[in-house]
């Protein structure tokens, strides 16, 4: 299952896979989300599979939360930012 949970501490966890099947879902449900509950962290040490379009996805919420920290980025979307030349956006400095 791929979805957004928030735990007691309102840290925001991405579950599953973040790739070009299920983004458009999840920013759905982020957008669903958000209007109740703020995104302060997010964790993605659940993430299981990504690929540019999870790359996508985290650059638009870094554009909207530009201060919240992202944790436990997956080795694979570390490689794709530094590929990319964005990984200053998804860890800024």
């Amino acid at each position: 299952m791929n979805q957004f949970t928030i735990d007691p501490n309102k840290t925001w966890n991405l579950v599953g896979k973040l790739t070009f099947a299920t983004v458009t879902a999840l920013f759905q449900e982020y957008q669903t989300k958000i209007t109740t509950n703020p995104l302060t962290v997010l964790d993605l040490s659940q993430v299981t599979h990504t690929d540019s379009a999870g790359l996508a996805l985290l650059i638009e919420l870094r554009r909207q939360h530009p201060t919240t920290p992202f944790r436990h980025l997956p080795p694979q979307m570390t490689t794709l930012a530094t590929v990319s030349g964005v990984q200053n956006i998804l860890v800024p400095q």
